[in-house]
């Protein structure tokens, strides 16, 4: 998989007032066929005895309804039976779909797949597989 990289070891730069999401990580989201959202960090956070992970891919602009028509996803979500406030947002072109995570993650800190529903405007429930070759630790 080709990838962007940041200039050093950021995560993230700033282009023209937009977010450029930097790394290896990747996501996809059944709601968006076909689409790819690339370009991004995940990061796996301890607690207790449960990781938790948010991730951030793709171009972030600063229209929230549309996101300037970019492909952007942010994940955030749990290896717990108890998700607490796990979600996504997604946009790609103009188009933005945002769900809370309502299945346990499954799978490694390198892979594995979610499944949200709609919320907050969008309906029905989505599918989503993640694909993280390298990731930092909190």
């Amino acid at each position: 998989m080709l990838y962007r990289a940041c200039h050093g070891d950021s995560r993230a730069e700033i282009v023209n007032g937009v977010i450029r999401y930097c790394g290896p990580a990747a996501v996809r989201l059944s709601v968006f066929p076909g689409v790819l959202f690339q370009n991004g960090t995940c990061r796996w956070l301890a607690e207790s005895d449960a990781p938790f992970m948010t991730l951030d891919v793709g171009f972030q602009s600063l229209n929230k309804e549309t996101n300037s028509g970019l492909r952007r996803l942010h994940l955030s979500l749990s290896t717990r039976p108890r998700l607490n406030g796990a979600q996504v947002v997604a946009y790609s072109k103009g188009k933005r779909w945002q769900g809370a995570v309502i299945s346990k993650y499954k799978g490694t800190l390198r892979a594995g797949t979610f499944v949200a529903r709609g919320n907050r405007g969008s309906r029905g429930r989505a599918t989503g597989s993640v694909s993280c070759p390298t990731y930092d630790r909190g």
